[in-house]
């Protein structure tokens, strides 16, 4: 059963993403971790810092196992 999966990304890497693009929606055909969603829109995952799962915080590593909302944040740069 195919998983619904809306990316949200917070902070400069979303430039990074397509069409620079700040939310994404996915259908995986099976459960991923975060590291590897973000690979299937073509990114790597070393831009981003952190994640959060339906509002609470998550590993890179964490599989994704059903219907998730996913907020990625961007390392803060500048000085």
């Amino acid at each position: 059963m195919p998983i619904s999966v809306r990316i949200v990304v917070l902070g400069h890497s979303a430039s990074y993403f397509p069409d620079g693009k700040r939310e994404h929606s996915l259908e995986l055909p099976r459960p991923l971790r975060i590291r590897e969603a973000i690979r299937q829109l073509g990114v790597d995952p070393h831009l981003i810092m952190r994640a959060h799962v339906n509002g609470r915080p998550a590993s890179l590593d964490e599989e994704i196992a059903g219907d998730a909302e996913i907020i990625l944040i961007s390392p803060t740069a500048g000085g």
